[in-house]
C-alpha cells in the first residue's frame, strides 16, 4: 500500500529508497570516520620570494619548521557546478598519503586578503573520500600537486609553496594584524601580495592546471 501511495503521487518508491539509503550511509560514515571542523581562514600570497632568504629571516625571528610534505589535491564540483554558482570550491586532500581531508572553501568578498570559510572533513583513506564524493555525486574538474613547507611562529603560519616550473609562493595565515606585522618584519612588503585561487596563480606564472572532468569513481588515485 505504501508503495501504492508514492506512486499514485508521481514519486519513484525505488529512487526515494536509495537516496534514503545514500543519506543514512553518508551521515553513519561522517559519525564513525570523519572529523569535522570549521574555521575561518585570512591569508594572503606572497610572489617573487627568495627561499633562502625568507627562510633565513624566519629562523632568525623565532619561527619553527612544522612540516614539508607532498600534497596532492583533486577539485570537485556536481554536473550542475552548484559549488561554483554559491563561490564555493571542494577538494579531496592527501598529505603525503599519511593523512586524507575533504575540503569545503567559502569566499569572503575582500580585496586585500583573502578570506574563506572552511569545513575540513577528516576521512580515513583516499578511496573512502573519493566514495563520499561520488555519492554525492560530485565529478573531479581538475588536479594539482605540491611540495609545501610550513614554518610557525606563535599561531601565524608560513605555507612556502613549490610547483613545477614556477617560482616558490609563500602563504601567511593568521589575522590580519599579524600578516602585516610579519610583511614587515620580514621585509615582504615590496612583494606583490595576492588574493588568488590556485588557478589564477598558474595563470600568472603561464601554467596550466591538470583538468580531469571525470566522475569520482572513474578517477585513478595512485
Amino acid at each position: 500500500m505504501l508503495y501504492i501511495k508514492y506512486t499514485q503521487k508521481g514519486i519513484n518508491m525505488q529512487k526515494y529508497k536509495y537516496k534514503l539509503m545514500k543519506t543514512t550511509f553518508i551521515f553513519l560514515f561522517f559519525e564513525k570516520h570523519m572529523i569535522i571542523g570549521n574555521i575561518k581562514e585570512v591569508e594572503i600570497k606572497i610572489l617573487g620570494i627568495s627561499y633562502p632568504l625568507l627562510v633565513r629571516n624566519l629562523k632568525n625571528n623565532g619561527a619553527v619548521k612544522v612540516s614539508s610534505e607532498y600534497l596532492r589535491d583533486w577539485y570537485v564540483d556536481t554536473a550542475s557546478k552548484q559549488l561554483k554558482k554559491k563561490s564555493k570550491i571542494a577538494r579531496l586532500r592527501s598529505y603525503g598519503g599519511k593523512k586524507f581531508e575533504i575540503t569545503i572553501k567559502s569566499k569572503i568578498h575582500s580585496k586585500k586578503y583573502k578570506i574563506r570559510h572552511e569545513q575540513n572533513i577528516e576521512v580515513p583513506s583516499l578511496e573512502a573520500g573519493k566514495l563520499m564524493l561520488h555519492m554525492m555525486w560530485c565529478s573531479c574538474l581538475w588536479y594539482k600537486e605540491k611540495i609545501r613547507v610550513t614554518y610557525q611562529i606563535w599561531k601565524t603560519k608560513f605555507d612556502i609553496d613549490f610547483y613545477d616550473d614556477m617560482p616558490p609562493v609563500l602563504e601567511i595565515e593568521w589575522t590580519k594584524k599579524e600578516i602585516q606585522h610579519w610583511i614587515r618584519k620580514l621585509r615582504l612588503h615590496n612583494h606583490d601580495q595576492v588574493t588568488w585561487w590556485t588557478k589564477r596563480l598558474f595563470k600568472h606564472y603561464g601554467q596550466k592546471v591538470q583538468k580531469m572532468n571525470l566522475p569520482m569513481n572513474q578517477v585513478t588515485m595512485s
